[in-house]
């Protein structure tokens, strides 16, 4: 009986290890990944975009961490394709992003620390009606050459119904150049924001809001509405102008009914 079970017991044992084997082997090969990553993303994000959409990357300094999640890239430049007369788009100084891990596994995802630092970012509208910002984010998000896997995760994500919070939020934008090249000659104006938003505890939602009545103010609403037109949000801009008007309208028909009448 020992014998046959013996025998039996062998084979069972080899599969086992084999299969230990394996995953030893791949836990390696991740942990090895993982801890390389300031050697190998800063090479390979540029030939990822470049493919995708024909932009060019280049990033200046990775420090990020696969572990914690934590990722921070600095001095980080994206060029235009070949659509657009000229190759300057967006000068990065700094871009984090620390997300919470086990926060991903539930509705609200939670993100610790997140910095945008973008000294200048230029604008550009090609002679076709193309605008440069629109047709990056599209490759990404919406109608590029990929988008249908893209589509299958955004409405997987969208009936999720995932909320995203912000423990510290910092962005920060310079001043944008914009170049419009449907026009002749091609009309050429810069707009200095100095723009700095710093917020805590506070939700992506609410952000959003913030951002569109601050960038509106400034006359910079344009940006987000480029952002609207590529990637799909809960908040529209023009529906939020729209509330922004009517709101405007009643406080002005109560402040004329108010107006003391003189006989």
């Amino acid at each position: 009986m020992n014998i046959f079970l013996e025998i039996f017991m062998k084979p069972i044992n080899w599969v086992c290890s084999f299969v230990f084997s394996i995953i030893a082997f791949l836990l390696l090969v991740f942990a090895t990944v993982a801890l390389s990553i300031n050697l190998w993303l800063p090479r390979l994000a540029p030939l990822l975009v470049r493919n995708d959409s024909g932009f060019r990357l280049k990033i200046g300094e990775s420090e990020s961490n696969v572990f914690t999640l934590n990722f921070n890239f600095f001095d980080v430049i994206l060029e235009n394709n070949g659509h657009y007369p000229v190759s300057k788009f967006v000068d990065l100084k700094q871009f984090s992003t620390d997300l919470l891990f086990f926060s991903l596994f539930k509705k609200q995802v939670t993100v610790e620390n997140f910095v945008l630092d973008l000294p200048q970012m230029t604008y550009v509208k090609s002679e076709s009606g193309d605008v440069n910002v629109e047709e990056f984010l599209r490759s990404f998000f919406g109608k590029g050459k990929k988008s249908r896997v893209r589509a299958k995760e955004q409405e997987k994500a969208q009936r999720l119904d995932r909320e995203f919070y912000f423990d510290h939020f910092l962005l920060h934008i310079g001043k944008i150049v914009v170049m419009d090249y449907t026009a002749d000659p091609v009309k050429v104006s810069e707009i200095r924001l100095d723009y700095t938003l710093e917020m805590e505890n506070v939700s992506a939602k609410l952000l959003e809001k913030k951002l569109l009545a601050d960038l509106r103010s400034r006359g910079a609403l344009f940006l987000m509405q480029s952002v609207f037109n590529s990637v799909k949000f809960p908040l529209n801009p023009e529906k939020i102008e729209t509330a922004a008007g009517k709101f405007t309208e009643k406080i002005k028909g109560i402040a004329e009914k108010a107006k003391p009448t003189h006989r």
